[in-house]
């Protein structure tokens, strides 16, 4: 549940700092709610290591999309999915570190110069509507999210519990 919460969280955070000209900030969230979703999905099979060594602090969660893609077929996910996931994580990487789509996050398109902080550049409309429609995309993927995760924990045992494993 806090897994999920969380996701939810970091992904209408992103939404908030995107839509407030926060683009780089907004774009390295994303990054992590792509591997929050993968790392919820992971944890919710109780006989995968990856509950225990992220409840212990030892996962690292920039593995979670292949350790995702190795688990995906016994954590009964669909290709499609999990590509989308893993195309979103690729993209916004680009945000989390200095590349020419964070370099021109402060360049004007329209030729008025730079920006410094937060911006909005009439000439880059194009560009935040596709960063809002991969938004709500990854969006429209929580309902399957949160019904995987329903699905793989119902299958745990009343004797289960997160130290135990």
């Amino acid at each position: 549940t806090g897994l999920v919460s969380g996701t939810t969280s970091l992904l209408v955070g992103s939404m908030a700092l995107f839509m407030n000209g926060n683009i780089i900030a907004a774009g390295n969230l994303m990054r992590q709610v792509t591997e929050m979703i993968a790392i919820t999905l992971l944890c919710s099979d109780r006989e995968l290591p990856f509950l225990s060594s992220f409840a212990g602090g030892t996962y690292k969660s920039a593995n979670a999309i292949v350790d995702l893609n190795v688990h995906a077929q016994r954590l009964r996910l669909k290709d499609e999915g999990v590509a989308a996931i893993e195309k979103a994580r690729t993209f916004y990487h680009h945000y989390s570190h200095p590349t020419l789509l964070t370099l021109a996050n402060q360049i004007s398109f329209v030729g008025e110069g730079s920006y410094v902080g937060a911006c909005f550049d009439p000439g880059k409309v194009d560009e935040y509507r596709r960063e809002i429609n991969g938004r709500v995309g990854l969006a429209k993927v929580f309902v399957s999210l949160i019904e995987a995760v329903k699905a793989n924990v119902a299958t745990w045992s009343d004797e289960a519990h997160i130290g135990g494993h």
